[in-house]
């Protein structure tokens, strides 16, 4: 699937925002890869916003790097026209925690409440 320009400015800024802070760290690639176990090129990529980072492992890397991941998140969405507002997104970081029955309830709610089935 093509990645649409709000996508690819969404992972460039993240992307970028990520390595700004493992710098400030003073941490290498090496070091951070040691810890996500995955190879030196697929975080350089991350960082250059060559390719979309799975929330789960963007939520590792926001714990090795000390901050929460919304510091990471939020102002890259920025970079979008049409960004989820912030209650939008502090829901959003919220369903990784869900079960996956909570979740089917959560997205039953949602569903019903758009006036939706």
């Amino acid at each position: 699937m093509k990645k649409t320009k709000n996508q690819k400015a969404i992972d460039k800024e993240i992307g970028h925002l990520l390595q700004e802070h493992r710098e400030a760290l003073d941490l290498t690639l090496s070091q951070v890869v040691g810890k996500l176990g995955i190879g030196t090129s697929q975080l350089h990529n991350y960082e250059h916003g060559k390719g979309t980072i799975p929330l789960d492992r963007l939520i590792k890397i926001a714990g090795i790097y000390g901050v929460p991941v919304g510091d990471i998140l939020e102002p890259a969405i920025g970079t979008v026209k049409n960004p989820l507002t912030p209650q939008q997104w502090r829901v959003a970081l919220l369903l990784p925690k869900l079960t996956p029955t909570a979740l089917k309830h959560v997205a039953g709610v949602i569903r019903t409440m758009a006036g939706k089935k």
